[in-house]
């Protein structure tokens, strides 16, 4: 699929929407830890509710994402789906991966925080290099690299739908990857411009991959 005109706006709404909560997060998260700071200051009922929170706002994003790929794919192609499966598919996808990304979210933090820890009360970490790191794990830079990584799953996940009901109807198309051929393009998905995809492994190859996938006849 050509690159999906909505990408700015929906990675940048879910950056957004994301970087609020995390700020909150961040807030209640610290004043949770307790001082001296220690995860098991932290109920499970707390861990359960930050993820709920991650969660539903994956959710939203995710689910237009999803949708507006496989709008694209549907217009580049002129192939149509009903829209009522398109969005049973969204729905079905971002439910299922939304609650395996707020998972990971908050076991990584919590691997994060245990780190910080351990380097305050025995490595001699400094308060402020302390608190630092938990800002961190809730700041811009992590709420970044997960809307844009995220935003590119969605698409692809999007434009695959479109791409398999081509292919179950007949049609001899095959998926190729394609990358945004600027100064940009890393070492690990130069290569792959260009070129069919037979492994099943789609966009994104790694954190902030921009990669897409088309749908075309191979020569």
């Amino acid at each position: 699929m050509p690159e999906l005109a909505s990408r700015a706006t929906l990675e940048q709404r879910l950056a957004r929407d994301l970087g609020k909560l995390n700020r909150e997060l961040a807030d209640e998260f610290t004043a949770a830890l307790g001082d001296p700071p220690s995860l098991d200051n932290v109920p499970p009922d707390k861990w359960d509710e930050m993820r709920t929170r991650v969660q539903g706002v994956l959710l939203g994003a995710l689910t237009a994402m999803y949708i507006a790929a496989a709008e694209a794919q549907m217009e580049e192609s002129g192939f149509t789906v009903d829209t009522v499966e398109v969005n049973e598919a969204a729905a079905i996808w971002a439910r299922t991966y939304a609650a395996s990304l707020a998972t990971r979210f908050i076991d990584n933090t919590r691997k994060m925080t245990q780190t910080g820890i351990d380097d305050l009360l025995h490595n001699g970490l400094s308060q402020r290099d302390f608190d630092a790191r938990i800002d961190a794990a809730f700041g811009p830079v992590r709420t970044t690299q997960i809307a844009g990584t995220e935003t590119t799953s969605a698409i692809s996940q999007g434009g695959l739908l479109i791409g398999a009901a081509m292919l179950a109807r007949g049609l001899a198309l095959k998926p190729f990857w394609e990358t945004e051929e600027d100064d940009r393009v890393c070492p690990i998905c130069a290569p792959l411009n260009d070129t069919e995809i037979t492994n099943g492994s789609y966009p994104p190859a790694h954190i902030n991959c921009r990669c897409r996938v088309t749908w075309r006849v191979p020569e």
